[in-house]
């Protein structure tokens, strides 16, 4: 993604992985004071989210504990 400054310049702008940004805040969350419920679906999330990028990037290293095996 690239953007022009006011002088004609062209500045390229590098946009944050939304699925990376989001386990940080959700990992940020789990040190605040919270439900245990709470708690257990944020790690829960950070998982699924983590499995989600790893498919993205092609570095998975384990498969999602949903998937079943045929």
């Amino acid at each position: 993604m690239s953007t022009r400054t006011s002088y004609g310049r062209v500045v390229m702008r590098v946009r944050p992985n939304y699925i990376d940004t989001r386990i940080e805040q959700l990992k940020e969350e789990l040190d605040k004071p919270n439900k245990e419920y709470d708690k257990i679906w944020y790690h829960r999330l950070i998982q699924e989210l983590q499995w989600a990028s790893d498919m993205q990037k092609g570095t998975m290293t384990s498969t999602c504990y949903m998937e079943t095996k045929a």
